[in-house]
């Protein structure tokens, strides 16, 4: 359980806001728009929300059951922690993703 504790006090400087196809979307280390081309605003408010989001998940949830979710079923951690009951995410809509996917063909 201490790696979901030490999984928090990351340095989350290295993320921050990108724009791709149009829309603003979180960018850094281990997230799908890491390596979409773009200028990336780095600092400001997001590694304090992002420290802060990660404790609450924390908090929220027992490191338990997100460990015992993530040991059922390690593709469906995301859907849990980020579109559960208490995920902050928004999904992309579907024109969105087909407009993506004609760019990389």
């Amino acid at each position: 359980m201490e790696a979901l504790d030490e999984s928090c006090l990351q340095n989350w400087e290295q993320y921050g806001l990108k724009e791709v196809d149009g829309v603003k979307r979180l960018s850094g280390p281990g997230l799908e728009t890491e390596n979409e081309m773009g200028m990336v605003m780095l600092g400001g408010p997001w590694p304090q929300r992002l420290f802060k989001m990660c404790h609450k998940y924390l908090g929220d949830h027992d490191e338990t059951k997100i460990y015992q979710e993530f040991r059922n079923n390690p593709d469906s951690l995301e859907d849990y922690l980020c579109y559960g009951n208490f995920g902050v995410c928004t999904k992309l809509s579907e024109k969105l993703k087909i407009n993506s996917q004609k760019k990389e063909l």
